[in-house]
Parts: structure tokens; sequence; C-alpha cells
């Protein structure tokens, strides 16, 4: 048995300007966490397999500032968003061992909903429940042992109840060496 637990952060920034004087900039960050229990139930020198299951949960800030010209003066506006999401996550690890090779294969699946609040620097605000949704991340990694030189590939889904979503893939090639 094993507890882990992740925690990141991953800001945006960036900034649109149009010729006549238009401009909008965006800037937020977005704070991932998440809690596992892991359980281990089959680990010797040729598989292993890890299953782990816990909470997740997502705060994001976003600042959006539009400034648009209009005839001699100019209208500033800042769109502020927070959004809270929270829901299970749960997955699979097997590691096979085959010569040279090392093989991991994985699943994972996170269901989350939430609340989002908006505000204007103009005076309004609105309040919107975030619908439930689910992603769904797959992936391999292709180890050559003596070269530490490994090829990971990942596929994650996501999609609401009405099936909208979107899918990305990801590859990543990596050496490492231990000293």
């Amino acid at each position: 048995l094993a507890i882990d637990y992740a925690v990141g952060v991953i800001y945006l920034t960036g900034e649109i300007k149009s010729g006549g004087g238009l401009s909008v900039d965006l800037n937020g960050a977005s704070v991932p966490i998440s809690f596992n229990l892991e359980v281990q139930p089959n680990r010797n020198d040729v598989f292993n397999i890890i299953l782990f299951a816990g909470p997740a949960f997502n705060i994001s800030a976003m600042d959006v500032e539009t400034v648009i010209p209009f005839g001699t003066t100019t209208i500033n506006d800042t769109i502020t968003t927070t959004s809270y999401l929270y829901g299970p996550q749960g997955g699979v690890q097997m590691g096979f061992e085959a010569g040279d090779f090392h093989i991991d294969v994985f699943g994972m699946m996170i269901s989350q909903q939430g609340s989002q609040d908006s505000s204007s620097s103009f005076g309004g605000s609105t309040s919107a429940d975030i619908p439930a949704y689910t992603t769904t991340s797959y992936g391999a990694d292709f180890m050559y042992v003596p070269w530490g030189l490994t090829l990971s590939s990942i596929l994650q889904e996501a999609k609401q109840n009405d099936q909208n979503g979107f899918k990305t893939t990801m590859y990543q090639l990596s050496w490492s060496h231990k000293f």
C-alpha cells in the first residue's frame, strides 16, 4: 500500500492586438491537486501491477482585460473568472520485463464537476455550475534498459454527457542516466 499526491501549477498568458487599437490580454493560473491510495497486488521480476484511486481537485483563476477604442475615448473592461472542480479519479499501471526491454502501460479516468464565478469591472457578475465531464488517459512507455532510452505516448480524451469533447495525443522521447 502507498499514498501519493500531486500538485501542479499551470500559467497561461496571451495578448491579441488589432490595427484599430483593440487589445485583449489574458492571464490566468490553474492548480490541479490529487491524492491517491495505491495498491500493488503483484510484483516480481517480470510483471507488476499498481491500482490507484482518490479525489482530484482543480482551482483556477483567469483575467481577461479588453481595451476598446471608441472615438476619442477608450473603454477598459476586466472580466475575472474563478472555477472550482472536484471529483474521483482512478487507474491502473502494469509493467512487463522482456529481456532488455521494459514496457509500462497505464490507464486513468477522472470525472469532475464544479462551479464558476465571473465578474466584470463594469459591475456585472454571474455564477454557473460546470456539468460533470470525464477525462480518460491511456499510454505506454517502452524502455531499452541498457541505454536508459524511453519512448512514451499518451492519448487523452475528455467528454461531457452530450458527447462533446476533445482528444489529445502526446509523444515523448526521453533518456536517463544513473551515476
